[in-house]
């Protein structure tokens, strides 16, 4: 059993002018193999063109999971670096 604290840091791109940076916290237990989501995902920062643009964390069959959202007929470039401390 164990907790982890979640920091990311997470940057997108598109191939013209539009771009978006964001930072997250979140906390999650491990408690007998079972990751949970201990309260929601804190935003510290939003910084974007696209106001549709938008992430966030969860936790998904035993991980910890950052989703991005862009829009339709775009390709976007996501890029993440997260920090995680990890605790008894």
């Amino acid at each position: 059993d164990t907790m982890l604290s979640v920091e990311c840091q997470i940057v997108g791109r598109d191939d013209g002018t539009n771009s978006a940076g964001y930072k997250l916290v979140a906390t999650f237990n491990d408690s007998a193999g079972t990751l949970t989501q201990v309260g929601s995902t804190t935003v510290l920062a939003t910084h974007e063109t696209q106001a549709a643009w938008d992430t966030t964390m969860d936790a998904n069959s035993g991980s910890v999971r950052v989703l991005v959202t862009g829009a339709a007929a775009t390709t976007i470039d996501w890029r993440t670096r997260c920090v995680i401390a990890e605790g008894p």
